[in-house]
């Protein structure tokens, strides 16, 4: 079995800032930022990727938008909010749950969709509160089953099958297959005198930690793998809110 790798990332603000200005300098010790631009719509924390653009989502609107940040297209999210997208290949996964509390429902819908929004096939979602969604190439997994605290990933079909499930040790902010691992984002709940900080780790499918990278002083929202690179939304303090590319692993 692969041993668990962890690394520690200092990432400040002023040094991201200098990296753009000056270039990059290569890190020996793992992955580095290496593009970002303005989020397009600060209220989206969803986000995939469809083989050239990213996709986000958040509320009302899920938008297709290319790597420098200029959003292509856009359409009205089904049930008013995107909680979470992803690509199976040909079409676009949603539910319509978010901020609970909010008025979203706790079982919310699970929609295919076109990429202009036409609904193929619905159905309501088993998992209670489910937060992510990602396609493994054959079948869905959702992360949910609890409104604050740690959940669960529940492996789905394509009409709402629950298949399997299992028991992360870390939450989940954002999600993404590669090819073999499922990949997470992770960050405090609340920030405060733990720091800001975020976690970006993958699994296998039996929950167990492969490599964990640190990110010091950055807080993760959604996450998007491109083939080669992943793509992050940060938060910084609001309203600042950036899209990174996360290379060199």
């Amino acid at each position: 079995m692969k041993s668990l790798r962890i690394y520690m990332i200092k990432t400040y603000i002023f040094l991201i800032i200098a990296f753009l200005l000056n270039g990059c300098s290569e890190d020996p010790s793992g992955p580095s930022i290496t593009e970002m631009f303005d989020h397009p719509d600060e209220c989206n924390t969803a986000m995939t990727w469809d083989g050239t653009y990213l996709w986000m989502g958040g509320e009302e609107y899920c938008h297709k938008v290319s790597k420098s940040g200029e959003i292509v297209s856009s359409f009205y999210t089904p049930g008013g909010h995107c909680g979470a997208i992803e690509w199976d290949g040909s079409h676009l996964w949603t539910h319509d749950g978010g901020f609970y509390g909010h008025g979203e429902p706790a079982y919310p819908t699970i929609y295919q969709v076109t990429t202009s929004g036409e609904i193929i096939s619905s159905f309501s979602s088993p998992v209670y509160c489910p937060h992510e969604i990602v396609w493994d190439g054959t079948c869905l997994w959702i992360y949910g089953g609890s409104f604050s605290g740690l959940a669960d990933w529940y492996k789905l079909s394509t009409s709402g099958e629950i298949l399997y499930s299992m028991d992360p040790s870390l939450g989940n902010h954002g999600a993404a297959w590669d090819g073999q691992y499922l990949w997470s984002v992770v960050h405090p709940s609340k920030i405060g005198s733990g720091g800001r900080y975020s976690k970006l780790f993958s699994m296998n499918m039996s929950g167990e930690i492969i490599d964990l990278f640190i990110f010091e002083d950055l807080q993760f929202w959604g996450l998007a793998f491109d083939g080669n690179d992943f793509w992050v939304i940060v938060k910084y303090i609001a309203p600042d809110v950036t899209v990174c590319k996360i290379s060199d692993f």
